[in-house]
């Protein structure tokens, strides 16, 4: 019953340092480099204003479109979007950070693999620190993978699989 015991104990850990691990990385980030803030880059001022027409629409950086769905005699001849510009700026700093939090989050990722298959640590320490390496590293991917260009996705998934391989035939021997 005791090995029993002391092995539950050691998934306890592993499990626990795999998420505190990436709560803690995630964590840092946002305390030191700020997401970009709708709010401030999309003020509410825009919603209160309404815009019947094209070309007040289009100067304060909206975008209309003709309005299909209603009939001509209803008056409405189309819809202002004003927040289209702003919301493309938001868009374009999103990805930008995205793209630095993958890059972080990667590098993070993979130190904490190394660290978890060269430095001498209890196995259940050792094992949390090594999947919570992947998991940073499945982390940051996710993040920026819708704007990744492709071969940029296949760059970076080579190079994982690569390193896992590598990592599996020189580190976990039978």
């Amino acid at each position: 019953m005791k090995i029993e015991l002391n092995k539950w104990k050691k998934l306890a850990m592993a499990l626990s340092l795999i998420i505190i691990l990436n709560v803690f990385f995630n964590v840092t980030i946002d305390t030191f480099y700020k997401m970009p803030d709708w709010v401030s880059s999309c003020p509410d001022k825009l919603n209160s204003v309404s815009y019947e027409d094209k070309k007040t629409c289009e100067e304060v950086g909206g975008m209309w479109t003709e309005n299909m769905g209603y009939p001509k005699e209803a008056g409405v001849t189309g819809y202002c979007n004003a927040q289209y510009t702003c919301q493309k700026e938001y868009e374009a700093a999103t990805s930008v950070y995205n793209r630095n939090v993958f890059v972080v989050l990667t590098a993070l990722g993979a130190l904490t693999i190394i660290a978890a298959l060269f430095a001498a640590l209890p196995s259940s320490v050792s094992s949390g620190l090594l999947y919570g390496g992947i998991l940073s590293l499945i982390i940051g991917t996710i993040r920026f993978w819708s704007d990744m260009d492709d071969y940029i996705r296949f760059i970076v998934t080579g190079v994982v699989l690569i390193l896992l391989i590598t990592i599996g035939v020189k580190k976990m021997k039978d």
